[in-house]
């Protein structure tokens, strides 16, 4: 993929991936040919729609069930969010996961070629 492709989809895609991991996802753009770019960013979860799932449904574990994370939505669940405090805490650090698990997904397609 040429520079300018790269740099429209991480400009496309910031406010979805982890900052720090920015270079490493640049580095496998550059020997990935773009279906398999457009693959790898096709399914990002927005971290806004994570927040407010988490805000409106967090007590029932579903923000973490979005992100993968079966085993804690399930205890979440059943705790009704940790009695509302893990709920609120998870309002807090929900941007920061939702981001990671976007990087790790795309990392994971990035490295299949």
């Amino acid at each position: 993929m040429s520079t300018e492709q790269i740099d429209q989809i991480v400009k496309e895609n910031y406010v979805k991936i982890s900052p720090e991991s920015e270079e490493t996802i640049r580095q496998k753009l550059v020997g990935a040919d773009e279906g398999m770019a457009q693959t790898a960013f096709a399914n990002l979860k927005s971290p806004t729609t994570v927040l407010l799932v988490s805000i409106f449904l967090g007590a029932l574990g579903i923000d973490r069930f979005l992100l993968g994370q079966k085993l804690y939505g399930v205890l979440k669940l059943v705790t009704a969010g940790g009695c509302g405090i893990w709920t609120i805490v998870d309002w807090f650090t929900t941007g920061e996961r939702t981001r990671a698990y976007n990087t790790k997904n795309i990392l994971e397609v990035l490295n299949r070629q």
